[in-house]
């Protein structure tokens, strides 16, 4: 894991405060470079317990990378027995707690499978907590997360009736015919909507916003000119799906064992020229902040 072994084996160099991190430099003499490394290490909310600490780890390269490292030692039963996976319950901010999916050999030092998401979650968000059973008993962690002065490159562009995803909109809302406030989320959809997808009408529309960012749609071509369109679109942005998924699904993972993904789409349909299953568009890193509905 490049993660846990930049940090084992780089010098660390003394460390300065920012609001709630720790920043420290890690050297590589051999490659004459360097790496920005922030820490927040957390006692259990509820009292005495092993100490859990938060590593982000920044190259300069937009995409920095993040992990859990609990002290003295390890999670209940993760990983199983020929398993190098476990999940954590975890929440950002207001958001629902979910169960995130960690890889693990020795179940104290824990590296989110979806990093690009989990990261982004963590750069967006202003508090994260985490909970694990350790010895039979459920520690949970608190961590504030705002002032990361870190790069962070979001991506694919993808554009839904002139709102871009993962953009943050003050006051400018798609006029569609129907909309639900819950707290922070809004939802806005209608139906036989022009131009979703660039000239063509689709049967149904609905475009999520969390904190006046857009976060998510759901698209239902309803027809084949909207589905290849819809399609286009997608493979636009994200390039060729995943081939071995149950059903269409961007971008390819490539199998890779931790994903820096982003944003991802799916069109929910099992069976080919089925133009009433939806395409469902997403920024995963705010739709981890986002909280359940009511």
């Amino acid at each position: 894991m490049l993660v846990r072994a930049s940090f084992l084996v780089l010098t660390i160099l003394p460390t300065v405060c920012q609001a709630g991190w720790v920043s420290s430099e890690i050297k590589d003499e051999m490659r004459s470079s360097s790496i920005q490394m922030y820490t927040q290490e957390a006692s259990p909310l509820n009292g005495s317990g092993p100490k859990l600490t938060v590593r982000v780890f920044d190259k300069g390269d937009g995409a920095p990378s993040v992990m859990l490292d609990l002290s003295g030692s390890r999670v209940d039963g993760c990983p199983e027995r020929g398993e190098t996976t476990c999940e954590l319950q975890v929440r950002f901010g207001d958001g629902a707690v979910k169960k995130v999916l960690f890889s693990t050999e020795d179940g104290k030092q824990f590296i989110p499978t979806e990093m690009g998401a989990f990261f982004g979650a963590v750069y967006h968000g202003d508090k994260l907590f985490v909970e694990m059973h350790v010895d039979g008993y459920p520690y949970q962690y608190r961590y504030t997360l705002d002032s990361l002065p870190t790069k962070y490159a979001q991506h694919p562009e993808v554009e839904i009736l002139g709102f871009k995803l993962g953009s943050k909109y003050e006051a400018e809302r798609p006029t569609l015919e129907a909309s639900k406030v819950d707290g922070d989320k809004e939802c806005f959809w209608g139906e036989n909507t022009q131009d979703v997808f660039k000239g063509t009408k689709v049967e149904k529309v609905s475009i999520c916003f969390y904190k006046g960012v857009f976060y998510q749609a759901i698209i239902t071509p309803g027809n084949q000119a909207a589905y290849q369109a819809g399609y286009s679109l997608v493979v636009k942005a994200f390039g060729k799906p995943d081939p071995d998924g149950v059903y269409p699904r961007w971008p390819d993972d490539k199998d890779l064992r931790i994903n820096r993904n982003i944003r991802s789409a799916a069109y929910m349909a099992i069976k080919k020229g089925d133009y009433k299953a939806p395409f469902l568009i997403t920024d995963d890193s705010w739709d981890l902040l986002v909280p359940a509905s009511k």
